[in-house]
């Protein structure tokens, strides 16, 4: 199984902006003169699709686009009627962020109108003021940074992207006794009533937790492949447990999983942790079939290494 180690993808030597090129007030910049001051970024590993996957220098094995929104221009920000989003970068595989076919950002002329910026990945849904709505179908690994602010004399701080779901990764293992019952082949895995819309209000504070307010719109998801984001469809039960896939969600103290092989459908596993899985960390599930169940059991692996949460079940 590979392991997920990064708990918060730092992101050095960000020099960034709150003021589109529309917005910005012409005046003198770092070294004198009266050109307008560009921003550029550098950044570290996101991802939209799968876990987080990164090299040994923190580039992204993959170009991810981010979403960049901003506050106005002032000394402190005001985040509540942003309804917008200012820009959509595209960090590369080798650090660099890239502005190609989308709005640069710029200081403002004005030493004390400072620029305010928040970054999150994958893109979501701005039209409530204040906030970001995602819509998640369990293969999304949402990811959001903390807001800086700065001046062109004082550049914004670094940016700390951390993961805000949950993440379950699947084992299985079965005895000879088990095939009599169950096969020999995963079909499918899904999780049922995963809530699919959290939300983020758009704040100065560090966001730990994502708003899962909105548990009315659900719907169940496929558990995907390990390293991609299509859905099992042909995994081997053999006798040592082996990793077959993953699924991002909210943290709950419950999950209801819905097995699938070549002898049962949707057979329903309840996996009752001993304390509500946390954001931002994964949880290995472990499924065992033996002759008359599936029983599973979970501990805390990857991500964030923060603590141990173990949970048990069984089905008949």
């Amino acid at each position: 199984m590979k392991n997920l180690t990064i708990s918060m993808l730092a992101i050095a030597s960000i020099f960034c902006s709150c003021s589109k090129e529309s917005d910005l007030i012409d005046g003198a910049n770092p070294n004198g003169n009266n050109e307008k001051v560009e921003i550029k970024l550098n950044a570290g590993v996101v991802t939209t699709k799968a876990p987080i996957e990164s090299d040994a220098s923190s580039h992204p094995t993959k170009d991810v686009r981010l979403q960049i929104v901003t506050a106005p221009d002032a000394a402190e920000a005001v985040w509540t009627a942003i309804t917008s989003v200012a820009s959509t970068p595209t960090l590369k595989t080798t650090g660099s962020v890239d502005f190609t076919g989308t709005t640069s950002l710029y200081y403002n002329a004005d030493e004390t109108n400072k620029s305010h910026l928040l970054a999150y990945s994958p893109e979501g849904d701005n039209t409530t003021a204040g906030s970001v709505t995602w819509t998640i179908d369990g293969s999304k690994d949402i990811i959001v940074a903390q807001a800086v602010s700065g001046s062109k004399n004082t550049p914004v701080g670094a940016l700390a992207f951390e993961h805000l779901l949950t993440q379950l990764q699947i084992e299985v293992k079965g005895d000879a006794a088990a095939t009599q019952t169950f096969g020999t082949t995963i079909k499918s895995i899904k999780v049922k009533d995963a809530l699919t819309k959290p939300s983020m209000t758009f704040t100065s504070a560090k966001v730990t937790t994502l708003n899962w307010a909105n548990t009315t719109d659900k719907a169940t998801f496929d558990v995907f492949s390990t390293g991609t984001d299509t859905p099992i469809s042909s995994a081997a039960i053999s006798s040592n447990f082996t990793t077959v896939g993953y699924v991002m969600l909210q943290p709950a103290a419950t999950y209801t999983l819905l097995v699938t092989t070549d002898k049962v459908t949707d057979r329903e596993v309840t996996v009752t942790m001993n304390s509500t899985a946390i954001a931002g960390s994964a949880h290995k599930i472990e499924l065992t079939f033996s002759a008359t169940a599936i029983e599973p059991a979970a501990t805390l692996t990857g991500w964030k290494t923060d603590g141990t949460n173990t949970g048990t079940g069984t089905i008949d």
